[in-house]
């Protein structure tokens, strides 16, 4: 009873598989005609061309039989109507048109009897003599369901293919900033201020900026002590506006090579005291990080302006002092 019942579904399946075949192969093989090409900026000579190697390249694939038409259509009811007139089931159709030195040819296949759009291609190509792999090209992505991406091998690239794709360039160039420096805390020689100077290289696009950066900081020998820095870091940030005064913020991270001197009044003694002047001094390197506001001049010129604020804190320790914190401005020139 097992066997029996499963006969039906054995039989069923076989003439399913038989009028998928059957239906796929009367595609294939039914009538075909291609229309004429319509054109723009393109020797009709080239289009008439360009239609028979399609026809050539579909009939080898599919070995469809073609019928000859003699009218051009741009959309998919007057393909429809144009193909049943001719006795085609499926109707060719599409342009060839010149825009600057490229051809763009865009293919439409409809099916005449119900004038739905089976399938679309279009493909672009510099130079004339590439048109004989567009064919090729095309008629495979009709025939296949794919694209004319996919149908890309050795043999077919086009010139156009070969080129590297073109990318977005962004404003880049040397930069140079010069300002102050104010400590926060007991760090940098107990609170002595100094100046600083940065070398950069500024990499700006319409919405971002990146700038790698070798800076100095330092402050004279005095009474007070001194200090040198230098940070070795790179800063990305976010440009809010396009115009010529854009603000900007952001931050970044890197390294600190750090040493101070300090002078420090030792006294001893409760009754009598006496007391002597110490100079200390140390050295660290270790990482650190900015955060950065500021304002972007004349951002539409090759050379442009910043004015910043920074926030800047260094992981390391000097004569017994960690983390040592600063605030710095300067104004930058970027070339």
């Amino acid at each position: 009873m097992r066997r029996h019942g499963r006969a039906p579904l054995w039989a069923a399946a076989v003439l399913l598989l038989c009028g998928l075949w059957a239906s796929t192969s009367a595609a294939q093989s039914g009538s075909w005609t291609i229309l004429p090409l319509t054109s723009r900026g393109v020797d009709e000579g080239v289009a008439e061309t360009f239609r028979d190697l399609l026809q050539n390249e579909l009939s080898t694939r599919n070995g469809a039989a073609f019928v000859a038409s003699s009218e051009s259509c741009q959309d998919a009811p007057c393909a429809a109507a144009v193909g049943a007139k001719a006795g085609a089931e499926i109707v060719v159709s599409g342009s060839i048109n010149a825009l600057g030195v490229k051809l763009i040819v865009a293919i439409m296949v409809v099916d005449a009897g119900s004038g739905k759009v089976l399938n679309n291609q279009k493909m672009t190509v510099d130079r004339v003599e590439d048109l004989d792999a567009a064919a090729a090209r095309i008629a495979e992505a009709i025939v296949t369901g794919s694209t004319t991406g996919e149908t890309a091998e050795l043999g077919n690239i086009t010139k156009e293919e070969s080129r590297p794709e073109q990318r977005r360039e962004g404003q880049s160039g040397l930069g140079l900033r010069v300002g102050g420096l104010a400590p926060l805390g007991d760090g940098y020689a107990d609170g002595v201020g100094g100046v600083l100077i940065d070398a950069t290289y500024w990499y700006e696009t319409s919405s971002f900026a990146i700038e790698p950066r070798l800076g100095l900081r330092f402050a004279a020998d005095n009474e007070d002590g001194s200090f040198v820095e230098m940070p070795i870091d790179v800063g990305a940030y976010y440009i809010l506006t396009r115009s010529d005064f854009a603000p900007f913020v952001g931050g970044g991270a890197g390294l600190r090579i750090m040493s101070e001197r300090r002078k420090q009044v030792i006294s001893l003694g409760q009754i009598i005291t006496t007391s002597s002047e110490e100079t200390r001094e140390d050295s660290a390197t270790g990482f650190s990080a900015f955060a950065r506001a500021g304002l972007l001049l004349f951002r539409t010129y090759t050379m442009r302006v910043a004015v910043t604020v920074d926030y800047n804190i260094a992981f390391v320790e000097l004569n017994g002092d960690t983390n040592p914190q600063s605030l710095t401005a300067g104004i930058g020139v970027y070339f």
